[in-house]
């Protein structure tokens, strides 16, 4: 009797082992369609931020849905995915508007979310990443944001003239300064490296003005 109930215990074991795997193999299976179907319906046109988009979505949600549920907080995060992704971007404005579009909740609180403060510097480093032109020419090298950057009002640098998403072009390399923060006393509190650039006031027309970017947040292309 007991041996009976044994082998029964096994076969049992057997069969919920095999149906495990058939499950897992099928629902791989299914996933895989969805996301294909998902991808020619979001992200296989002309609207690159859009694809972009949803490949970020896809890898902060390796899981997919079970039964219908998002596992995106459950699942982790494929961040090697990420990081490659980020490697292509052009625009994180845009892509960021592309994705709030399609998911309902914003790109940067998302990524904020998933990953760490230093993983987080690093996809922001590597948005558009391309070689940094070593000897920036005046009037002609182009500055681009490397991380959400300010440009600082020079006749008064806690100022805030303007703002940009890490990947976007700031405007026009004008050569660089020094930067000495003083308190009220006239005490050096820290000295930073600042690239003078210059940019069109609205969508590239109107009267182009002139502020400081800290040169750590910016290349040069």
């Amino acid at each position: 009797m007991a041996v009976e109930v044994k082998n029964n215990t096994i076969n049992t074991a057997v069969w919920f082992i095999i149906i495990l795997v058939v499950y897992f193999i099928l629902r791989a299976d299914a996933k895989k369609r969805r996301q294909a179907e998902e991808y020619d319906r979001v992200a296989s046109g002309s609207d690159e931020n859009a694809r972009f988009a949803y490949l970020l979505h896809n890898a902060f949600n390796p899981g997919g849905k079970v039964l219908g549920v998002s596992l995106i907080d459950m699942d982790g995060t494929d961040k090697k995915a990420l990081f490659e992704i980020a490697t292509q971007i052009k625009t994180f404005s845009a892509v960021s508007i592309a994705y709030e579009n399609l998911y309902s909740e914003a790109l940067a609180d998302r990524l904020s979310q998933e990953l760490s403060v230093s993983d987080l510097q690093t996809f922001y480093s590597l948005i558009n990443k391309k070689p940094a032109s070593v000897n920036p020419v005046a009037g002609t090298t182009k500055v681009v944001a490397l991380v959400p950057t300010n440009a600082l009002d020079p006749d008064k640098p806690t100022s805030v003239m303007a703002s940009w998403e890490a990947g976007d072009e700031i405007g026009t390399y004008l050569g660089e300064i020094v930067w000495m923060r003083k308190d009220a006393a006239g005490n050096i509190l820290s000295r930073n490296q600042m690239v003078v650039v210059t940019w069109k006031n609205v969508y590239g027309f109107g009267m182009s003005r002139t502020g400081w970017v800290y040169k750590a947040n910016v290349r040069f292309q």
